[in-house]
């Protein structure tokens, strides 16, 4: 038995390097190797909603930023929270010399149903907690376990994946949107649709079906979920994190205005959701946040599964969320 423990230890030693050397640098990963010479000037981060939306180098191109200015990246992506996506961006504070001075940060602002997320439930998606191991950092894993109201499982998947890489080599690592809506992008069912696939949703008949009802489903049940707002939630809010870690970093959070569907707009028209996007609205303003008005029409034609803005109007909206902006720097 002596004898044979040095020879497991030896084997997982090695499969631990091949699982290092197999484990692609992936989402806010590359970025952060990227911003060591590269300085990020604005960042996108939301749900799949932006990453099909937000063409980053159009934005550029429209507001004018240079190679000197720094990049455009369009961080967004499904089933991801907000407390991972600060994360994401400390690591690429960490990884710029000069920090995030002078960038900005663009987040999503659905109408009525602003994400402003809170440090019990808001860390991952239950679905897919491997993504919180991307972005969160090793010393971050004490508040994790003590904070978080995460499942043991999702908790000791999360840690596993953090201190060592054999998890990733999981097939459920590597086709994190293999759900019905959201497929890895090596799919064959990328290759042709109404959607921009720079979010990695699914855009095959079948795929746009299931998301369709999918998203009638998730409108009732957020509905039937809402609650008001309570009156000192700006105070626990990961919003109010991420706002503060931005500007002490150099840079600026912006919230813009997202284009949805008729079905996503049923929960903010609701009594509750209205009294909620005000509040949020307060607080944004109170602390000079401002939301970008893009102002464009759509109709639910321009939604074909309901979720995400039709490929043909990317380009559109990016522009408008550019000149948005402009203007608000003029004014």
């Amino acid at each position: 038995m002596k004898k044979l423990i040095p020879k497991i230890c030896i084997l997982l030693m090695f499969i631990e390097v091949i699982a290092r050397l197999l484990s692609p640098v992936e989402w806010y990963g590359e970025i952060e190797s990227l911003a060591k010479d590269n300085p990020v000037k604005y960042i996108f981060i939301g749900s799949s909603r932006v990453g099909c939306s937000i063409n980053p180098s159009l934005f550029s191109q429209t507001v004018g930023s240079g190679d000197n200015q720094g990049i455009t990246v369009n961080l967004a992506k499904g089933y991801t929270t907000l407390v991972e996506h600060l994360f994401g961006i400390l690591r690429i504070a960490d990884a710029t010399p000069g920090k995030l001075k002078g960038t900005v940060v663009f987040l999503e602002a659905p109408q009525g149903d602003i994400a402003v997320g809170n440090w019990q439930d808001g860390w991952l998606h239950q679905e897919y907690p491997e993504l919180l191991a991307t972005t969160m950092r090793t010393h971050d894993l004490g508040a994790f376990w003590l904070k978080s109201n995460a499942d043991v499982t999702s908790k000791l998947m999360v840690t596993s994946s953090m201190l060592s890489a054999i998890p990733k080599l999981k097939g459920r690592w590597r086709t994190v949107f293999s759900g019905d809506n959201f497929l890895p992008k090596n799919s064959s069912k990328l290759a042709k649709g109404p959607l921009w696939l720079a979010a990695e949703v699914r855009t095959d008949d079948d795929g746009i079906k299931n998301a369709r009802n999918l998203a009638l489903a998730d409108a009732d049940r957020r509905i039937d979920n809402l609650r008001p707002l309570s009156a000192d939630f700006w105070d626990k809010s990961v919003l109010k994190s991420l706002n503060a870690q931005v500007t002490s970093a150099g840079g600026r959070l912006v919230l813009f205005r997202m284009p949805i569907s008729s079905i996503q707009a049923r929960i903010g028209s609701t009594e509750v959701g209205r009294k909620n996007d005000e509040l949020v609205c307060n607080a944004l303003a109170s602390n000079g946040i401002p939301i970008l008005e893009p102002n464009m029409m759509t109709t639910d034609a321009d939604f074909p599964d309901l979720w995400h803005l039709r490929g043909s109007r990317n380009a559109e909206y990016t522009q408008r969320v550019a000149q948005a902006y402009l203007d608000m720097k003029r004014n």
